[in-house]
């Protein structure tokens, strides 16, 4: 993912980042990262789908980050075979988060 990601004009996202709340406790360690930006980008494999405890680990998960103003960008196989949905996708995350910090 970080290499398509960069392939296309996309700045280097961090891989593999642990993430700490404002509180300082451990939220989780996402696959590829905007910290300055508050963007998660994760690979949702099968097993996120069939393994019924992951799937609710992850929903808790993301509520946590959720919490801390984190946006995800969940990403398929589907996501993989057309690389230009996941650019756009993460392009306009970007935008977006982009936007809302001049606002503030």
């Amino acid at each position: 993912m970080r290499l398509v990601l960069v392939d296309h004009g996309l700045p280097e996202p961090e891989c593999n980042l642990d993430v700490r709340g404002s509180d300082g406790r451990f939220l989780g360690r996402v696959d590829l990262a905007y910290p300055e930006l508050r963007i998660a980008i994760e690979y949702e494999g099968r097993h996120h789908q069939e393994d019924r405890a992951t799937y609710l680990r992850d929903i808790a998960r993301r509520e946590r980050f959720e919490a801390e103003r984190w946006a995800f960008v969940l990403v398929t196989d589907g996501d993989l075979v057309d690389e230009r949905r996941l650019v756009d996708r993460v392009r306009r995350r970007r935008a977006e988060r982009s936007s809302d910090a001049q606002r503030v």
